[in-house]
């Protein structure tokens, strides 16, 4: 895909707007603090946002900065909030200690730095890892979705821990995450009916609105806070060599209720509602809403290349067409009908970026390239200068329906992967260097 110069030029700005702010790492707290209100004791976790980009460009970074002595002054801060407060920090990929891995892996990746910490922090995250499994294997269709997906559960902590596979203790706890996801495709019982584990009964449902919502429970399909995130997690597992009995079927098995309950707009455009309500699910009719928000979270591009992760790792060519159809489908779309409105990761035009720049890079083609020089276009033109670090992060007041007329939006300063300006810039910089995708795990699209 040949780059226009213009172009470069304009994602090279946004890229310096951000790393002029992680080349001080006091300059970065203040502004983190007047967004955030964060106290001290709460700031060493939001380092891993510089840690990050600065270990995934490490090599193309501004050459007039020591910053081998940056990126040690945000561990030494890091390593000092994870000392004190470690027994009170989660394990999860977001804002956790899997998080904190995640960012000094990018680092150690290039430096050689930190590997003893990095070991040290891994020994912990598995120790909690096992403690948290003992409990989860005893409630299978009675946990909240965030006991198991990727930004809080068991597939994100997954996806991270697939990079240190030949420790055996890893290995051994990644089987049992593996076993568990199995597990949760069996079926159990409920209400008189028969219903896979990956069940959410009402009462582990997010917030009161949801349990009023679906007062019998319902099925996440999403890869953000759903089932999306054990399919990837088991078929990034079987592509890197670690398979358990079962393994292969549970894939097999969760595909085939995506498939079941995908629908069709007046287009022909196959699309996913995301949620699946315990009544629908029993009549396999279920009440749909044509929503084909195109986010990472939620939305039919996120579950697409699920199941394309998916099907790669079982070698099914029909469901591998099936997926690459969806996605071409969506990158001819009109992108104004993708119902997003910011240029974040979560549920914004640099989540659909990444996404399609990983099925370019698996399936090169004129519709994908197509599609991302748009969606370049579009995250470009949202930068702003007076932002504290490049983009703002608009969405919607959290109270209101997506399709409300007359949409409030809200907007805010954002240093963050999902919600932010990190995973903004980080979708733009792979356009220009397409190898650096490490990040990608983050967001288990890759």
């Amino acid at each position: 895909m040949e780059i226009c110069e213009s172009k470069k030029k304009e994602i090279l700005k946004c890229f310096d707007k951000f790393i002029n702010v992680c080349k001080s790492p006091e300059e970065f707290q203040k502004r983190v603090k007047l967004v955030f209100k964060a106290r001290n004791d709460e700031m060493f976790l939001e380092y891993v946002v510089p840690l990050l980009i600065l270990g995934e460009f490490y090599e193309i970074l501004p050459k007039n900065e020591n910053w081998d002595d940056i990126i040690y002054e945000y561990m030494m801060r890091i390593k000092d909030g994870v000392e004190k407060y470690l027994p009170n920090i989660s394990i999860s990929l977001f804002n956790g200690l899997s998080d904190i891995g995640y960012s000094i892996y990018s680092v150690y990746k290039k430096t050689g730095y930190y590997g003893k910490f990095l070991n040290t922090l891994n020994s912990y995250i598995v120790e909690e890892l096992n403690n948290l499994l003992d409990i989860a294997e005893n409630n299978v269709g009675n946990m909240y979705s965030t006991d198991y997906d990727t930004i809080y559960g068991f597939a994100g902590i997954g996806g991270y821990l697939l990079m240190f596979k030949e420790d055996e203790n890893i290995l051994n706890a990644l089987k049992r995450i593996i076993k568990l996801f199995v597990n949760m495709t069996m079926n159990i019982e409920v209400k008189g009916y028969k219903v896979p584990g990956w069940y959410i009964p009402a009462e582990k449902l997010f917030d009161d609105k949801s349990k009023e919502q679906y007062k019998n429970g319902n099925f996440n399909e999403a890869l953000s806070h759903g089932i999306c995130g054990p399919l990837v997690f088991m078929s990034l597992s079987l592509n890197e060599g670690i398979e358990i009995e079962g393994q292969k079927e549970a894939i097999k098995n969760i595909i085939d209720e995506l498939l079941r309950f995908s629908h069709k707009d007046e287009f022909e455009n196959i699309y996913w509602t995301g949620i699946i309500s315990f009544d629908d699910y029993i009549t396999g009719e279920e009440n749909e809403i044509n929503t084909n928000r195109q986010s990472w979270c939620y939305g039919t591009i996120g579950i697409a290349r699920s199941l394309y992760i998916a099907g790669n790792a079982i070698k099914n060519q029909d469901i591998l067409k099936f997926s690459n159809e969806i996605l071409e489908g969506i990158s001819e779309m009109n992108i104004d009908s993708w119902m997003l409105q910011c240029s974040h990761i979560c549920h914004g035009y640099g989540g659909a970026l990444a996404i399609m720049e990983a099925m370019n890079k698996d399936n090169k083609n004129k519709k994908y390239e197509s599609c991302i020089e748009k969606l370049t276009d579009i995250i470009i033109d949202s930068f702003d200068n007076n932002s504290l670090f490049g983009f703002y992060n608009y969405t919607i007041e959290r109270d209101k329906p997506f399709n409300e007329e007359n949409l409030q939006l809200t907007y805010q300063d954002d240093h963050t992967f999902l919600e932010g300006s990190l995973g903004t810039v980080l979708a733009l910089m792979t356009y220009l260097e397409p190898n650096r995708d490490y990040w990608m795990r983050h967001i288990m699209i890759k």
